[in-house]
Formats: structure tokens, sequence, C-alpha cells
């Protein structure tokens, strides 16, 4: 509601206030039981693991908080990507200079590769230390969890640019037939290996998933932008420089 009031101060002389039409409208109502339902989806692709770690027979109360504590660190790493998300489905809505969005969306996933590389390194080397300094000695089973979550996360991060990407297209059924497959993946994968393995095999079966979830994405991105999939992990020096090129720039603005 505050969104809309301020547009409508800075903007309501320019543009005449009223209900969408009727073709509008059903279009508008579409997109968005459609988002809505891969939102849903997607909350369960995120949360379904807890109820197969809370149940397994292997698993204790401590595992299970080990497991949550893992999946919210995970789960904070997303910030970034989500923010940048916020700038990518405006411009592809525009259908601007979409050539020069495409070529970002993917140097970005390329610097992404790079700072969850360092993230697995840095938590392979002091993780349990540092777990269990900072959120106490009962989560000691942290460290190998999260390792495996890793993987994962970087998927997610990419998803985060391409979902975006598709729902600036109006291609939002890409995002849902994306988390459909990422739950299917999650709880045929839970239901054979968690209640056996615990949340060692909870952190790979959603890491897996969230990689499947992610490699349909891509492959639709394929289709639209023809790119090889390595062309999302190949580093290149290039991406930094345009980077820096790019703050450069918006600082001069």
């Amino acid at each position: 509601m505050l969104v809309f009031l301020s547009y409508v101060l800075q903007f309501g002389k320019e543009a005449s206030l009223g209900f969408p039409d009727n073709d509008a409208l059903k279009k508008i109502i579409r997109y968005s039981i459609t988002a809505l339902g891969a939102n849903a989806v997607f909350f369960l692709v995120y949360r379904i693991d807890y109820l197969f770690v809370k149940y397994s027979p292997v698993c204790t109360d401590a595992d299970l908080g080990n497991y949550i504590q893992v999946s919210k660190l995970g789960q904070m790493t997303l910030i970034i990507p989500q923010i940048i998300a916020s700038v990518v489905f405006p411009r592809t809505a525009s259908g601007t200079d979409e050539q020069h969005l495409n070529k970002a969306i993917i140097a970005i996933a390329r610097i992404f590769s790079q700072l969850f590389l360092l993230a697995f390194i840095v938590v392979a080397v002091a993780g349990k230390q540092v777990f269990t300094l900072v959120f106490g000695e009962s989560f000691n089973k942290m460290q190998l969890p999260m390792l495996i979550l890793i993987p994962g996360m970087l998927a997610l991060s990419m998803l985060a640019l391409l979902s975006a990407y598709f729902g600036g297209k109006g291609k939002i059924k890409v995002n849902l037939y994306a988390a459909v497959i990422g739950l299917t993946v999650m709880i045929l994968g839970d239901f054979i290996f968690v209640p056996q393995y615990g949340i060692i095999a909870a952190a790979a079966v959603s890491s897996v998933s969230y990689i499947a979830n992610t490699g349909y994405s891509m492959w639709q991105f394929n289709k639209d932008y023809a790119v090889r999939w390595i062309e999302f992990f190949k580093w290149k020096k290039e991406d930094y420089n345009w980077l820096l090129s790019y703050f450069k720039f918006n600082k001069t603005q």
C-alpha cells in the first residue's frame, strides 16, 4: 500500500488511475495464480526436508537442530542474489537491452560460483570450530551437512536470477515446473535415504533437488539465449572488469 501511495503521489498527474479492463485482469489473475503456485511449491522444496529429518529413526533432536541451522545459514547466502534478482525482473519485463542483460546474468552466475567455492573452503577448514564457537557445543554436526549443501545453494543463487528472468518474460510456468521437479526429487530422495542416513542424506538430497530445479531453468534459458551450461561456471577475468565498470558508471551517474 505504501508503494502504491508513493506511485500515486509521484506519477498520479501523468497517468489516470482505475481498474484494468477484463482482458488485462484475466492475465493478471492467471499470472498471479501461477506465481503463487510456484512460490508455494518452492516453499515446500525449502522446508519439507525438515519433516523427514524430524521423523527419521536415526535422527535426534540435536540432529534436527543442527540441520535446521545449516539450512538457515544456506538460505542467508541467497540474500544478495535475491536483491540482484529484483533488478533483473523489471529489466527483463521492459524488453530493453535483453542481450546485455542475459550476458550479465551469466557473468554474475560465474562470480557466484567463485564466492561459493571460497565459502566451501572456509567451511572445510574452520567450519566446525566457527559453528561451535558461534552457536554452542551442541552444534558440532553442522560442518559436513553444510559442505554438502553449498553446491545446492550455489544452484539456488543462480535460480534466483533465472526465476526473475522468466517472471519478467511472462514465462512464470517455467518457475512452477522447475519447482515441481525440485520437490519431486526432494520427496523421493528424502523418503528413500533420510530414514537410514539422517542429516547427511537430507543435505545431499537437498543439494540434488536444488540443482535439478536450477538445471531445468538453465535448460529453458538456453532455449531463449543459446549458451552452453559450462558458461555459467567458466571463470573469466572480464567478469570483474565488467563489474568494476558497472559500479564506476553508476557512481558517475
